[in-house]
Parts: C-alpha cells; sequence; structure tokens
C-alpha cells in the first residue's frame, strides 16, 4: 500500500470529537461509568473522562476513534477477532 493511500484512508479512520454533552449523552446511553469508558479508551484517570464530559478537556481524534471502534461505534469500520 502506497503512503498515499495509507495516508487517504487514515483521514477516514479518524472521527471528529464531538462536543461534550453528546460524549456524556453516549456514556449513559452505554450504561458505562466514567471510570469504564477511561479504562476502553486507555486513559489512565477516569477524571480525565469527566473532564470530557464538562468540556475542560477534549480528546485528541486518535483517542476518540480508537474509543469509538473498541464500543462498536465507528461508523465505517469494525473490529473483529482473529
Amino acid at each position: 500500500m502506497s503512503f498515499e493511500n495509507m495516508y487517504s484512508l487514515s483521514k477516514e479512520l479518524l472521527l471528529e470529537v464531538p462536543d461534550p454533552d453528546f460524549i456524556k449523552d453516549l456514556r449513559l446511553s452505554l450504561n458505562l461509568s466514567a471510570r469504564e469508558c477511561s479504562k476502553i479508551a486507555g486513559l489512565n484517570d477516569a477524571t480525565i473522562w469527566n473532564k470530557y464530559e464538562n468540556g475542560t478537556r477534549s480528546p485528541n481524534k486518535q483517542t476518540w476513534t480508537f474509543f469509538c471502534l473498541a464500543i462498536g461505534k465507528h461508523p465505517l469500520f469494525k473490529l473483529e477477532k482473529i
């Protein structure tokens, strides 16, 4: 795969980060705690997730994309066991 193709694919993979209300609503709809979401997203501290929800901090695109992939909510890609 060429660099151009890889770059194009990576642009499709990365998701835009939503607003804090969406982040909180998604967590609540999944019936997850902030600690559980932090763990899924690969964060060391649940307070970071709380900051995402109250708008004092925002996840980067990579973290948000990884989280969405891990919970099965990425609009274009799904993780599969091999």
